[in-house]
């Protein structure tokens, strides 16, 4: 049985009057039809010069606040006077050094800020808290607010300050002297050369203080001697609490 073979044609489809009119059209034309295709004018080029310079300016003042952010350091910190050296003249500024916890801390202090109605608030021994700014190592304090005075710092300056204002009576009459530095070979020694004792003290102050009851205050002063010069010399007393007293005595007293 014989099967007719189908006549295979391709079938072409002519675009329409639209399209052909549309594909003739100019873009701009044809964006009217279709706004979304619109072209956009370009924008004008930035200027890159000024661009660098905006850039620039504001790395250098970033960098500018980090550094002044690490130099200078706000604080408040509360501890005990060990030392002070006030300025004079024109420059009254001068140093403490303030002990908060075991560390003694450097700062840079202006007698005018000090509470003068406060009674100790001038002392070494005295518990301030401070405002602090500046350079962290050796920060400028801004305030300080008296808390009163601790009794063992207190009382070791007191206790060298009334040994040298006595001076030179007090090396053999003083009641503060322990019974083991009085009969000391060293005390001896002392008792037996040629000095006068005579110290003008000045700048009294504390090096170190366990409050189980060891301490030494170190003052600088000077020293006569018969027949030769006064010399500017370093005192260190080294203190101990007495157990029955709970008192401090000097155990020991060296010139360098």
């Amino acid at each position: 049985m014989a099967f007719a073979r189908a006549n295979t044609f391709e079938t072409t489809i002519a675009p329409t009057a639209l399209e052909t009119a549309h594909s003739r059209r100019p873009f701009y034309e044809l964006s009217a039809w279709f706004p979304s295709i619109r072209p956009q004018r370009p924008s004008a080029p930035f200027p890159t010069g000024k661009y660098d310079q905006r850039v620039k300016s504001v790395a250098r003042t970033s960098l500018a606040l980090l550094i002044s952010a690490a130099l200078s350091h706000a604080e408040t910190v509360t501890g005990v006077v060990y030392a002070k050296e006030a300025g004079n003249g024109a420059h009254p500024s001068g140093s403490i050094d303030l002990a908060v916890g075991r560390t003694i801390r450097p700062m840079i202090w202006t007698p005018s800020l000090e509470d003068r109605r406060s009674p100790g608030c001038e002392d070494i021994g005295a518990i301030w808290t401070v405002e602090t700014d500046g350079d962290p190592s050796l920060p400028d304090i801004e305030r300080v607010t008296w808390k009163g005075v601790d009794k063992d710092a207190h009382d070791a300056w007191l206790l060298v300050s009334a040994f040298v204002e006595g001076l030179p009576n007090s090396v053999a009459t003083s009641p503060t002297l322990s019974t083991r530095y009085r009969s000391s070979p060293e005390f001896q020694k002392h008792r037996e050369q040629s000095f006068d004792w005579s110290m003008i003290a000045r700048s009294i102050h504390i090096v170190s203080l366990d409050h189980s009851g060891r301490a030494r205050v170190e003052s600088y002063g000077s020293l006569d001697m018969r027949g030769s010069p006064t010399k500017a010399t370093l005192f260190s007393f080294e203190l101990v609490r007495n157990k029955r007293t709970a008192k401090w005595e000097i155990d020991g007293i060296s010139a360098r």
